[in-house]
């Protein structure tokens, strides 16, 4: 049990919404990776007529087998550890592809675990997220759109 839970189901709902947002990082599962932990993921867009969220991914190390060449590798971005607390050592985001899911999903997820709310995104490494998914050859034109990211 954890603090949150004492509190009012209104309270919880509006704390969710409220930390739904673009530079927010949170701790996700996400199910159609083959992993047994949860992933910290950065919130970097907003599609709110198909109530879609779009997020990359926080990874410790760039993996040069999944990435072997440089233009992949160009796609990650430093983030450091001591502006951003909930990091255990400095780690890259990976802005070679974006995913999404669902918003309710999200709110819901927040409103019954409010800790996997970890904390934003500094301002700097938010806009080279940005601009780094906007010039990724990786993702398609479609998907950029759908995020307003073309």
């Amino acid at each position: 049990m954890s603090l949150g839970d004492f509190f009012p189901e209104e309270l919880k709902q509006n704390f969710a919404e409220r930390n739904v947002d673009i530079g927010q990082a949170i701790l996700i599962e996400i199910p159609d990776f083959n992993i047994t932990h949860s992933k910290y993921v950065i919130l970097v867009s907003k599609n709110e007529v198909k109530l879609l969220l779009a997020y990359v991914l926080i990874n410790t190390e760039i993996n040069d087998n999944v990435y072997p060449s440089e233009y992949l590798k160009s796609l990650h971005v430093k983030i450091d550890k001591k502006r951003h607390t909930f990091l255990s050592y400095d780690s890259w985001v990976n802005c070679s592809e974006i995913k999404e899911i669902e918003s309710l999903k999200v709110i819901k997820l927040l409103k019954d675990k409010p800790e996997r709310v970890l904390g934003n995104v500094h301002i700097d490494i938010l806009k080279k997220i940005h601009s780094t998914i906007t010039i990724a050859k990786t993702i398609n034109a479609a998907t950029k759109k759908k995020f307003g990211f073309l």
